[in-house]
């Protein structure tokens, strides 16, 4: 079972002479083909804990481990194979249209045309955004954004998916159709899901929740029904 490791992890930033600690010790692992919740108050570290599990930022002290590599020294096409994180501000290539931005996370870790059309047809349809296809990416709303960054995720089927705030710009019903869809592929795929969020509707979902306070990582709920 593939497995996603934080051990010792520490995070300072620095500002000037002043240093202000994020993330104290922290230490967790998750596995595939589990559901994982993040909470915590706004500012308390969780996008932080998200950017450094999916190796986008590195820690202080600590490091990341995915199975028995440490995740920074993985080259990026082989990581985001393993691990894929959906940002609260996702970022699209203007020139390029919907479409053509998501086929272009899977062209990157080298699926062929035939598999990255085949999977991206269920997506669109899953998500239910086939209409915005071969839109230009500004013509999208903000929720609609939202929408394609996870699928542009998704379309790599990865080992861990991580979801910052999936449902930030969304409504209630559009944010449930969302965790419907992610816990559908994350069962079909036999992903690990992480999902930062504020929603409780979000977290209830999850098999186990993390909250982080004082910059400590703290397993909280184990075993929730989905």
């Amino acid at each position: 079972m593939n497995t996603l490791q934080l051990k010792d992890v520490h995070k300072t930033f620095t500002h000037g002479l002043n240093t202000l600690p994020i993330l104290k010790n922290c230490s967790a692992v998750f596995k595939q083909g589990t559901t994982y919740g993040l909470i915590g108050a706004s500012g308390s570290g969780k996008s932080t804990v998200m950017h450094i599990l999916a190796g986008i930022d590195t820690p202080t002290q600590g490091t990341v481990i995915h199975n028995n590599t440490t995740l920074h020294t993985m080259a990026h096409t082989t990581r985001v194979q393993h691990v894929q994180l959906v940002t609260q501000t996702p970022h699209t290539i203007k020139e390029l249209t919907v479409y053509e931005n998501c086929k272009l996370a899977g062209s990157i870790i080298g699926l062929s045309d035939d598999l990255i059309t085949e999977r991206l047809n269920e997506l669109f349809s899953l998500l239910e955004l086939e209409h915005t296809k071969h839109w230009n990416v500004g013509q999208l709303s903000g929720g609609q954004l939202q929408r394609i960054a996870l699928l542009r995720a998704l379309v790599t089927q990865p080992t861990f998916l991580l979801a910052d705030e999936p449902t930030g710009n969304l409504d209630q019903a559009t944010g449930e159709h969302v965790l419907k869809t992610l816990l559908f592929c994350q069962k079909k795929w036999g992903m690990g899901l992480i999902i930062s969020s504020h929603n409780a509707y979000i977290t209830d979902h999850m098999e186990v929740v993390f909250t982080i306070k004082d910059g400590i990582l703290t397993p909280v709920l184990y075993n929730i029904k989905k």
